[in-house]
């Protein structure tokens, strides 16, 4: 900006000079409006929580608004869980398998100038129920005495019983292949096994 300025003295003479008057530009520090906490399920893979435009558009800048010149994760607080990172601008995000719970994840964007600001935001991976399975179980031979009722049967069942809940601790009911000859049940955790009255022979138990 030219400015002039003109001074007199006491007899009203007069003088004039002009200058120029710069101001120099400083570069302002970004900040980033909230980011919007996240929510997926278990075992849910990658997906992506927040697109360039979207992440873009949370960044504001008195020079650059919403055109940040770098993208990055900063930190993440319980990547056991999931594990994220920056992919062509995005943020993209990888649950672990079988695992749940929450992690902070912190964004940090940055100006030309690289002058920089973080968010963070919460990520909760919510818990599934997993299908539990069996590992083969071997065939075994159990002896029960004739018209008897309610028989412990010895078999190690919960070593076979795999679920990633409740791995080796199932809740589980006996059906008898036969049950017009032999009927088994549970009975705290025990399988109990009744023949039918004069009934000896094999038995196939599922």
């Amino acid at each position: 900006s030219d400015i002039n300025i003109t001074v007199w003295d006491t007899d009203g003479n007069q003088n004039s000079t002009n200058f120029t008057l710069t101001i120099n530009a400083v570069n302002d520090n970004p900040w980033i409006d909230p980011l919007s906490d996240i929510a997926m399920d278990e075992d849910n893979g990658t997906s992506t929580v927040f697109t360039s435009t979207e992440l873009s558009s949370k960044f504001r800048d008195v020079e650059e608004d919403q055109a940040p010149t770098s993208k990055a994760v900063s930190s993440e607080t319980n990547t056991s869980v999931i594990d994220c990172s920056i992919v062509t601008g995005t943020v993209q995000c990888t649950t672990q398998v079988n695992m749940s719970g929450n992690s902070d994840v912190t964004i940090q964007m940055c100006d030309s100038s690289s002058s920089c600001n973080t968010d963070t935001f919460t990520i909760t991976v919510t818990q599934i129920n997993d299908q539990p399975y069996w590992e083969t179980i071997s065939n075994q031979t159990t002896a029960i005495i004739e018209d008897t009722a309610n028989q412990n049967v010895t078999i190690n069942y919960k070593d076979y019983f795999r679920d990633v809940e409740d791995d080796y601790n199932p809740t589980l009911s006996i059906i008898s292949d036969n049950e017009t000859d032999v009927s088994c049940t549970m009975s705290s955790g025990d399988i109990q096994c009744s023949p039918t009255n004069n009934i000896t022979g094999s038995f196939i138990l599922t």
